[in-house]
């Protein structure tokens, strides 16, 4: 059903009023002609870029569909009906190849050519093309014809939606996995060019309709972020299309989508070793069976898989939590604790603040200048070890999560239990599988969290002789952890309560190593002061100061007497609901009676 352009004329009257003015005027381009195409390109439902001679050659075929059913064209026979000269004929074939490259007209040549460099397939078309072959009205010109809506352009239009966008790439990757089988599999070079015609067709496409396009989709930015070729674009996206049928990809299948002769097919398989772009950087994940090197199978990683189907690039939390999905090793935080909340003698948290920010800030390009690290860093490998010691309940796991707060960061947190198994050798995996996990975060994802290793001394604790097999596994761990230390890039926290039970091995690891104490008076009055807010009613009252001294406590006692006193305030009648001083310094004298012992020694650094 036609729609209405303006005042009940169809975008078929425009084309055909021009035809049929053209022909009354003699073959001319008389007033009323010109008015006609004036009018036609007001309602910019032609490409701009086309002249006078190629939209009178367009309603002039338009024409000839209408009156005498012609479908298809002999270009040099249509121009001389409509110039009546065979100079001006010669001269339009011109027009005619730009009709076709604007994907008004298409030819039954089907002739293409692509460059090895990185697979892009193009049609070509030349005046020779032309003298041989018949033309047509392309399936988008005909839809255009009679679907076309109010204000949108004719036959191309910029993509609104991800969905449009990948969905013409995955007619694309459709059209060259035909060439791969027509090319490797058959010896019919008809084939081959039909299938090569369809491929350069889709990608001409895509290419016309970005062009139109003002905003970019997440293949957009992972490409400018990883530079990605063609070629490994090509590939993202055949993964993509095989996940979506839920298939399973052979590398080889894949390599054939993506060459011209056996030489490239060699060639290409570099783009699925393990330090390629795409491997290195977690974007595809690679499975070899047998035991042979190369791998047999290839999968799209899962949040690449999501943020390609999402409409808008993917936020690095977001990231994150697409990259743990399945995963029980980690726990995910989003810290809300302020640097400025963290409670530690003055000097101490300069040395932290300090450490912090030579890592923000990356130093390392200056450090590299004075020939402190024999090899290159860069601010993206740079990384960030911290280990913090002292008695329990002395902040230290509250620092790590002020530290990743105040680098914007969201928090990793792991600790022993998540690793240990029953299982031989699945311990040593599971610390593997730590690492690789991290690694593959931080090499994806722009902002990459910090990592929290809890209770340290449990993973790194001093190596036995490994008399047991309990023995040989945690000395496997240690090896694997040391490993792990010495590349890890990031940041790094760990806490232990034990410094002693440390491996010495792992100290010239760490960059940082801070010893939280057990705090003295002007702390534990800072403690106090944190963990009573003023919402708790009563509170104004509260003698901090004599709190403060009279009872040697630990930031996370502190925290947990008046979690309890002021559970059993709330419980009060509503006329005496409000916290006391009575009820506090009960539940002090209770957490000081049932305390461990607490070896307290003079705070200091490491050496």
């Amino acid at each position: 059903m036609e729609v209405n352009m303006s005042k009940g004329v169809t975008f078929s009257d425009m084309l055909l009023r021009i035809a049929q003015e053209y022909k009354k005027s003699n073959h001319k381009y008389s007033k009323d002609v010109n008015t006609q195409i004036t009018f036609l390109r007001s309602k910019h439902l032609l490409p701009a870029k086309l002249n006078r001679d190629e939209l009178l050659i367009t309603s002039w075929a338009w024409n000839e569909v209408v009156e005498s059913k012609t479908m298809q064209f002999e270009p040099i026979k249509m121009l001389n009906d409509l110039y009546k000269s065979p100079q001006k004929t010669i001269q339009h074939l011109d027009n005619i190849i730009t009709l076709i490259n604007c994907n008004i007209f298409d030819s039954k040549v089907k002739k293409v050519t692509s460059n090895s460099q990185n697979q892009l397939v193009r049609t070509v078309i030349n005046h020779e093309i032309l003298l041989d072959t018949e033309i047509f009205f392309t399936k988008e010109f005909i839809s255009n014809i009679f679907h076309i809506k109010r204000g949108e352009t004719a036959l191309i239009s910029g993509y609104q939606t991800n969905r449009e966008f990948v969905d013409d790439w995955l007619m694309y990757i459709s059209a060259l996995e035909e060439v791969g089988c027509s090319r490797f599999h058959f010896g019919d070079p008809n084939v081959l060019n039909e299938a090569l015609y369809q491929a350069a067709k889709a990608w001409q496409k895509i290419t016309r309709r970005m062009q139109k396009t003002r905003k970019k989709f997440p293949l957009h930015y992972l490409t400018e972020e990883y530079r990605l070729d063609h070629n490994e674009q090509i590939i993202i996206m055949f993964l993509l299309k095989k996940e979506i049928e839920g298939n399973s990809t052979c590398v080889q299948e894949m390599k054939q989508c993506i060459s011209q002769n056996n030489y490239e097919r060699m060639k290409y398989q570099s783009y699925f070793d393990d330090d390629s772009t795409l491997a290195a950087n977690g974007i595809i994940e690679l499975e070899s069976h047998h035991g042979f090197k190369s791998p047999d199978e290839v999968r799209l990683s899962l949040d690449i898989f999501t943020e390609l189907m999402n409409e808008n690039p993917a936020s690095p939390n977001y990231q994150i939590k697409e990259l743990l999905l399945e995963n029980d090793i980690f726990s995910y935080k989003e810290p809300e604790m302020s640097f400025d909340t963290l409670i530690l003698e003055h000097q101490k948290k300069e040395i932290l603040l300090h450490g912090i920010n030579q890592y923000q800030n990356n130093v390392i390009n200056t450090l590299n200048e004075w020939g402190i690290y024999k090899s290159k860093h860069n601010g993206r490998d740079q990384g960030l070890i911290i280990l913090l010691y002292g008695p329990p309940g002395t902040g230290k796991t509250y620092c790590a999560n002020t530290i990743a707060h105040y680098l914007n960061k969201s928090l990793l947190t792991t600790d022993i239990s998540k690793l240990l198994s029953c299982w031989v050798g699945e311990s040593e995996q599971n610390v593997r599988r730590l690492f690789t996990t991290y690694e593959k975060i931080h090499k994806r994802v722009s902002n990459p969290p910090v990592l929290l290793l809890n209770e340290a001394d449990q993973f790194l604790t001093k190596r036995g002789d490994a008399n047991r097999s309990v023995d040989r596994m945690y000395n496997q761990m240690q090896n694997l952890f040391l490993e792990a230390f010495e590349n890890f890039k990031g940041v790094l926290v760990c806490t232990t309560n034990l410094r002693d039970n440390l491996d010495s091995a792992f100290s010239r690891r760490f960059h940082l190593k801070l010893e939280f104490p057990f705090p003295e008076v002007d702390e534990r009055r800072q403690l106090w002061k944190l963990h009573l807010p003023n919402t708790i009613p009563g509170v104004k009252n509260i003698d901090i100061a004599s709190l403060a001294k009279k009872y040697e406590l630990s930031g996370g006692q502190i925290s947990i007497i008046v979690k309890n006193a002021a559970t059993e305030a709330a419980g009060h009648p509503p006329n005496k609901r409000k916290l006391t001083q009575s009820d506090l310094e009960k539940y002090c004298v209770l957490e000081s009676e049932s305390k461990f012992e607490i070896n307290k020694k003079k705070y200091g650094f490491l050496n």
